[in-house]
């Protein structure tokens, strides 16, 4: 299958997704409140994408769905609001639209097409829980980031329709967005330069952000979901318990996510040990000095 083919293939079952989504909540908001009415909707859209992935046989039909999801439901928010644009609004609809496009654009450079590429880590639990793989397939590779992004991105309900008057969590909050964005797109870039220099083959990647941060892309992202939570305190009606989305998103990259890559990163890569003992984990830190450089010092 042509990649061209792939990502129109991929494009018609998001429109389609989309499509019902939106047909779901606007009947759904008739006997419920928005907010729960597009959780609904949401899932209803994740359940059509998993199931065209289970039709081409490639679980990764799922992983732009992370990045267009927030901004699909900000923008039908704000049209089901019915009212102009904001400058608060504005500044809401770059944020998140820097993130998205970014991210999303990222996925698009490395998918070559719906029979080549597929998520390494959805491959090798496919492999090691064969019986269990339609389970995992669906709630923990659809349903889980599903649920999670939702949490992430419903504080920005509040933000459209509450009545935002605090200019300064608004701003605070678009830098720290802008910034994680800016920083997962630096990371991005330098770890595909060093993939794409063939005398790089076998070794560990520690230039740039990532001689800082063994994971400086995931920083990034974890750091854009508390910049949403901080933009939404610009409305009065936003509830402090509503920052579990970015709490439960740092979590998933914690103890799922990062463990998962550095345990296939440490078997392939036998320098990945000294350069764990390098450089922090996941905050951007100053680099430590390994015990061979500091007896070579000594």
């Amino acid at each position: 299958m042509k990649r061209s083919v792939s990502f129109l293939i991929v494009a018609a079952v998001y429109i389609l997704a989309i499509a019902a989504g939106v047909a779901v909540f606007l009947f759904l908001n008739r006997y419920l409140n928005a907010i729960l009415a597009t959780f609904i909707a949401d899932v209803i859209a994740t359940l059509i994408v998993w199931g065209f992935g289970l039709a081409f046989k490639n679980a990764s039909m799922y992983d732009p769905y992370w990045s267009v999801q927030p901004l699909v439901i900000i923008i039908g928010w704000l049209i089901y609001r019915f009212k102009p644009l904001n400058i608060i609004d504005i500044l809401m609809l770059i944020s998140v639209g820097f993130w998205s496009i970014r991210l999303t654009y990222n996925w698009a450079s490395g998918f070559m097409g719906l029979t080549k590429t597929q998520d390494w880590r959805y491959v090798m639990l496919k492999e090691k829980h064969p019986k269990m793989y339609f389970i995992i397939n669906l709630f923990g590779i659809n349903l889980m980031p599903t649920v999670l992004v939702y949490l992430g991105t419903a504080p920005l309900y509040f933000v459209i329709f509450g009545k935002p008057s605090n200019f300064i969590f608004a701003s605070i909050g678009m830098l720290i967005m802008i910034t994680a964005a800016a920083i997962q797109l630096i990371a991005d870039r330098q770890m595909r330069e060093f993939r794409e220099d063939e005398s790089n083959r076998g070794l560990v990647m520690d230039r740039g952000l990532w001689g800082y941060s063994r994971h400086p892309n995931y920083f990034g992202e974890i750091t854009f979901w508390y910049g949403v939570f901080v933009f939404s305190l610009c409305s009065s009606v936003t509830k402090v318990y509503w920052i579990a989305g970015a709490v439960l998103i740092t979590l998933l990259f914690l103890f799922i996510s990062i463990p998962m890559i550095e345990q296939k990163l440490s078997k392939s890569r036998p320098a990945y040990q000294e350069y764990k003992q390098k450089v922090s984990m996941l905050l951007p830190l100053p680099p430590k000095r390994t015990e061979i450089e500091a007896e070579e010092n000594n």
